[in-house]
This record gives structure tokens, sequence and C-alpha cells, in this order.
């Protein structure tokens, strides 16, 4: 059996029962469980083999370490303001292709204050990018 660190969180609310399981060292939250108002009841009330809806994300990624850097690009100057992320978003997954191993995935998210900048008179942008291992 391979045994590994964790967290759950139980939320109840009017609709029912919600649990989330997060892998502590991959960083991810692979699985969510809903259970409707009768469920949480039967589940309350100790009946086994309650059916639920069930949300698994990330297999792939269970058991493993996250390793996160930053990187920085050059970004064409005057971008439109509506264009910018897609631009960025491409240059980022070119970043990565160019540069790092094929398992680093891009953030890709710019709304951090750090996330654009100018540097000898050309335009950057800066992104998280991920791996596990």
């Amino acid at each position: 059996m391979n045994i590994i660190k964790g967290e759950a969180t139980l939320l109840f609310n009017a609709e029912g029962l919600h649990l989330e399981i997060r892998d502590d060292n991959a960083s991810i939250k692979f699985l969510d469980i809903h259970f409707d108002e009768k469920q949480t009841c039967q589940l309350l009330s100790r009946r086994s083999n309650i059916h639920c809806d069930m949300e698994i994300y990330g297999l792939d990624r269970i058991g493993k370490k996250m390793e996160w850097d930053k990187i920085e690009f050059e970004i064409p100057e005057n971008i439109n303001y509506k264009d910018q992320d897609k631009v960025c978003y491409e240059k980022a997954k070119e970043y990565c292709l160019q540069h790092l191993t094929p398992d680093w995935e891009p953030d890709l998210s710019f709304n951090s204050q750090d996330s654009f900048f100018r540097r000898d008179n050309k335009d950057y942008a800066r992104c998280t990018v991920r791996k596990w291992v």
C-alpha cells in the first residue's frame, strides 16, 4: 500500500455535503465528492456504500512532488490590452518548449503586480512554471 500525506476539507451547505481531498507533495486537489441532502443523511446514519458523484483530477501527479520556478520572456511592445494575455500565453509556451524540458508547464496567469515589467527599453512578462517529479 502506498501512503501519501494529504488534506481533507468537509463542507456542509444547503445542497448537502462536499468533500475535497488534496495531495500535499503534489499541491493538487485530486478528488471532489458531492453528496446531496438524502445521501448526506444516509452517511450520517452510518449507512455504507452510498452512491455519489465524484470528480477526479491529476491522477498522474498523485504521490509526486511539485517543483516550481519563475520564467521571464520578452514580449512585443504596445500590445493591445485585450490581446495581452493571449500573446503572453503563446510566448510562455514557446519559452518552455525552447528553454526547458517538456515536463515544465507554464502557469499562464499574468494577474500579479510583477507579471509585466520593462528592462533595457524592452517589455517583458513573468510567470510561474511547474513540474511534478
